[in-house]
């Protein structure tokens, strides 16, 4: 064997141990935002056993469009609801303010569940259905982008393992 060829053949190897090492990298790192992000939807809805919950209605959504660098630039959109809910053994309604990015989705008319306190019905936050958990979640906190992430670091690592193997059976 020349030195040409050891040459080769150690740097081959060496390219399929960091192609195995880099597949599998991204892949721990995916698993950990996904155990992340399963924790925080638990810990999210365990905020639930605090409060008494009862369906709110919809009764305004309205978008805001801004321009955060002096009027350059894309715009910034933020979302208000105002949500009218009854606490149970109330006589009155209560009315939910809040503006947020994530209430992006939220039309006039639809129900929403709201957590309030007992002993001061105005201190309340909206929840929705979580697809993942089953749970009732904030509703303005955004728990699927990081599994998006995870799913485009899992699409790289599996990247890696099937470039190491076509490198491999080439080799063969």
């Amino acid at each position: 064997m020349s030195k040409k060829e050891y040459i080769q053949d150690k740097s081959e190897a060496l390219e399929h141990k960091v192609n195995l090492l880099m597949g599998f990298g991204f892949l721990i790192i995916a698993i950990l935002i996904i155990s992340v992000n399963l924790i925080c939807r638990f810990i999210g809805g365990s905020k639930a056993r605090l409060y008494e919950y009862t369906d709110g209605v919809v009764i305004k959504a309205k978008e805001h469009k801004t321009y955060p660098f002096g009027g350059y630039g894309r715009p910034a959109y933020d979302y208000e609801i105002k949500v009218e809910y009854v606490p149970e053994g109330e006589n009155r309604a209560y009315v939910f303010w809040d503006y947020s990015y994530a209430y992006e989705n939220i039309d006039v008319g639809e129900t929403l569940r709201i957590y309030y306190m007992k002993d001061d019905p105005d201190e309340a936050y909206a929840a929705r259905k979580d697809w993942l958990t089953s749970r009732y979640l904030p509703a303005e906190n955004r728990y699927n982008i990081p599994l998006a992430i995870s799913t485009v670091l899992i699409i790289i690592g599996i990247y890696f393992f099937i470039d190491n193997h076509k490198s491999r059976k080439k080799k063969r």
